[in-house]
Formats: C-alpha cells, structure tokens, sequence
C-alpha cells in the first residue's frame, strides 16, 4: 500500500535536509572571512603612519 505524504510534511522535510547540510559548512570560507578582517586591521592603520613618516623627512 502507498503512503500519501501531504506536500507540507514533504516541504518540511525537504528544508529540513537543506538547512542541515548547510550548518556543516565547511570551515573554509569562515577562516578566508577572519583573515581578511585580522589583515584589514593590521595593515590598514600603517598607511597613515607611513605618510606621517614621510612628511617628517
């Protein structure tokens, strides 16, 4: 005997997988973002300092 599946439960099911599969993500991405932001806040602030060097000279 087939079971009927109402399109509710089947549409629940189906985004239950989807979200599923994207929460184990892979760590990449997450470690390119944090480099960006750690490189941003590094090396942005010597830009000024620099050309505060160099109007001293």
């Amino acid at each position: 005997m087939k079971t009927i599946t109402s399109m509710r439960v089947r549409a629940s099911r189906f985004l239950s997988e989807r979200y599923r599969q994207r929460e184990r993500t892979g760590y990449f991405a997450d470690l390119v973002l944090w480099a960006v932001v750690l490189v941003t806040a590094v090396v942005l602030p010597w830009f000024p300092l620099v050309q505060a060097m160099e109007t001293l000279k």
